[in-house]
């Protein structure tokens, strides 16, 4: 079943890690953007951003591999 508790788990972490990467950003510049840069934001760091910067640290990709040879 799709809705088991580990996906469900799953789901509302990576919404929450979405939401405070959008979130950060968004505070830092608060005063300095416009309702529409605001909107732009929200639509390009969700559906972009976090799930590329998730698949490349979480997935096993080259961004999680990064201190391993030092």
């Amino acid at each position: 079943m799709i809705f088991e508790l580990g996906f469900v788990g799953f789901l509302f972490t990576g919404y929450a890690f979405m939401d405070t990467m959008a979130a950060i950003t968004a505070g830092a510049m608060a005063e300095r953007w416009r309702w529409n840069s605001f909107v732009s934001w929200g639509l390009f760091s969700g559906p972009v951003c976090s799930p590329l910067f998730r698949a490349w640290t979480w997935g096993g990709r080259w961004l999680s591999q990064l201190g391993n040879n030092v």
